[in-house]
């Protein structure tokens, strides 16, 4: 989150965006371990991918959106505005590929 803070906001943006953060955790995390806070964690690394100018990252991006739907099915959904905004289909593949060697490892362990 401070990475994502520092390249996007001034000095004044950042720190108040920091107490921001400090505040919401504390206040509403409530000591449990949600599994939102799993996708949250992969949501905002992928975010922090995408606003870096290199462009070797988009596989990885695509993980971290399976990643995330390996957490709840329907946090899938982030990948539709990511294929329209950036208009790679190494993030789709990156994507399908981890969903690809789940299934083969479930079915073959059935057989």
């Amino acid at each position: 989150m401070f990475l994502i803070l520092k390249k996007l906001n001034s000095k004044s943006g950042l720190f108040l965006g920091g107490l921001f953060f400090v505040f919401l955790i504390y206040f509403f995390s409530d000591q449990t371990l949600w599994y939102e806070l799993f996708i949250t964690f992969f949501y905002l690394v992928a975010f922090f991918l995408l606003i870096e100018k290199k462009k070797k990252y988009e596989i990885l991006i695509g993980f971290l959106i399976a990643l995330s739907s390996f957490t709840k099915l329907t946090a899938t959904i982030i990948i539709l505005p990511i294929l329209l905004i950036k208009k790679d289909i190494k993030i789709f593949f990156g994507f399908v590929l981890p969903w690809f060697l789940v299934i083969l490892f479930f079915f073959g362990r059935r057989l």
